[in-house]
């Protein structure tokens, strides 16, 4: 979430580590994290009740994804110097991360006795409030947040968050709105932005932001995958397959686009095109179980009964709470007459999404089959 933020601080001034601080931070800020941590490993010997060492170790561990390493060594500079509300930030960042949501709140919550000011602090609180549920509170804390900062548009994108958790949505897309007008957005905080207005289903709305950040970085492969998955969902078949076709120019290994280019396919009824990319997609990541049964649904659409049934019941197999596998085989199963099959199928969806409507549509037509003849399509 776009609240999780750490902080850097200073160097160790003129102690006998200050420079390798210098040259480590410099090295991380570069992304050159292996030389960086040989130089921390060697100022940590040096200084070892040095809290700024500490913390940029957590740091790059963090960004190497050991989330409970990070929390470790924050933990230790946080022992080493308990007055500093950065620290506390930081390491309720790497418990958020974690999952560790209760640990982390009460890190924050110090870190905030310290500093009850400090922005990053508001937002993580705000963060773990709202995985705690706490819609309230997290509503408070983003507010103070933006207007400690109130031309931070990552304030803003935790605020519309909490605000949107809370079911005010309509304050929600207002808060977001405001983010245009604010200079120097970063890109997280844009695509935080895009996918909160595609949960309030505001797609025209998210399309314009996906535009504003392609602008600074047109050649963003993740910004040009969402904005052909807007784009398919505003039923701009056309301009989302361009956009596919684009990304798989520069790179013909995108698993992410190939999948997306067989799915405008299949919408559009070519399905023999559909199945190259997603037989290739498949191959490039056969464990994707979303790529399998988008497979074996243009398999079932190609009547290929044989190869659709094997890798629906291979995806079931192997994610039994993948509801979207078990609507693909009551579809495949209706498709064939075998409709006591099927309704006993989209009952194992149900089961797993109670609150999907397609399933529930199709488990009724399963219904109405049994006590009936002839064929109805069903909704993939």
């Amino acid at each position: 979430m776009s609240g999780k933020i750490v902080e850097l601080r200073r160097g160790s001034g003129d102690g006998a580590g200050g420079s390798l601080y210098d040259r480590a931070s410099t090295l991380a800020a570069q992304g050159r994290l292996e030389e960086a941590e040989g130089l921390i490993s060697e100022g940590r010997r040096l200084e070892p009740v040095n809290a700024d060492f500490a913390n940029l170790d957590g740091l790059v561990r963090l960004r190497k994804g050991d989330c409970i390493g990070a929390a470790e060594r924050f933990t230790e500079a946080v022992l080493i110097d308990e007055s500093r509300a950065d620290l506390r930030n930081n390491l309720g960042t790497a418990l958020l991360e974690a999952g560790r949501i209760r640990e982390a709140a009460d890190a924050i919550a110090v870190g905030l006795s310290i500093d009850g000011n400090n922005v990053n602090l508001l937002r993580n609180a705000a963060t773990a409030a709202i995985v705690l549920g706490d819609t309230d509170r997290a509503v408070e804390l983003a507010c103070r947040a933006v207007i400690e900062e109130p031309f931070e548009a990552g304030s803003h994108v935790v605020l519309a968050e909490t605000l949107l958790r809370s079911g005010d949505s309509e304050s929600a897309a207002e808060v977001l709105g405001r983010i245009r007008f604010l200079d120097g957005t970063p890109m997280k905080v844009l695509l935080k932005a895009v996918h909160l207005y595609i949960r309030m289903d505001m797609l025209e709305e998210a399309q314009g932001v996906v535009y504003t950040a392609l602008e600074s970085d047109p050649f963003n492969s993740r910004l040009m995958l969402l904005l052909g998955k807007v784009l398919e969902m505003r039923d701009d078949l056309d301009g989302a397959r361009h956009v596919y076709v684009t990304i798989l120019s520069r790179d013909t290994a995108n698993v992410d686009a190939r999948n997306g280019l067989g799915c405008v396919l299949e919408r559009k009824g070519e399905y023999i095109e559909a199945l190259e990319h997603f037989i290739e997609a498949h191959r490039l990541s056969p464990s994707n179980e979303q790529i399998e049964v988008n497979l074996g649904i243009v398999l079932d659409k190609l009547d290929m009964d044989d190869e659709a049934e094997r890798h629906l019941t291979r995806v079931m197999e192997r994610a039994p709470g993948f509801g979207v596998a078990f609507n693909a085989m009551g579809c495949f199963l209706s498709r064939r007459g075998r409709y006591i099959e099927a309704a006993a199928i989209f009952n194992t969806a149900i089961e797993l999404e109670p609150d999907n409507e397609r399933y529930r549509r199709n488990l009724g037509l399963a219904h109405e089959m049994i006590a009936s003849t002839g064929l109805q399509d069903c909704v993939f």
